[in-house]
């Protein structure tokens, strides 16, 4: 039993290392043929890894929209790809909130430091958003 588990967990690894899965970012879909107990194994640490090393806390969102303004590291913001945090622990990183998505931290602002603000296109849309919490994880 023990030799099994071991090969589950070297054949699990060895599936991630080649594909280059990030295991906080994508929902996993085995591929057929995969042992169960493999697929089993592989998603209970990606559950674990979402607990514990990657999770960052709950944080409260807004929204902000266009200023003409590139983004603290002089990128300029796009719908769908741009937040700004003033946690330095994000910056530059790729995180993902849930109920919302993947963005990334090009900006700061001048928010406290558990508030993400998310970009997007127009005035009317970050009214519609509003203000709203959700847990936050590094995915990069």
């Amino acid at each position: 039993m023990k030799k099994k588990i071991i090969a589950s967990c070297i054949l699990a690894g060895l599936f991630l290392w080649i594909c280059n899965f990030n295991v906080l970012a994508k929902e996993f879909d085995p591929p057929s043929g995969m042992p169960s107990d493999v697929v089993e194994l592989w998603q209970n640490m990606m559950e674990e890894q979402k607990k514990t090393e990657y999770y960052m806390g709950t944080y409260e969102l807004t929204a902000y929209t266009w200023t003409g303004n590139p983004c603290a590291d002089g990128v300029y913001p796009s719908s769908g790809f741009t937040a700004a945090s003033n946690d330095s622990r994000l910056w530059h990183h790729w995180i993902y909130i849930e109920g919302y998505g993947e963005v990334y931290i090009h900006d700061t602002g001048g928010m406290a430091s558990n508030v993400i603000d998310i970009y997007m296109d127009s005035y009317d849309s970050c009214i519609q958003f509003g203000r709203r919490t959700a847990n936050i994880y590094i995915i990069d």
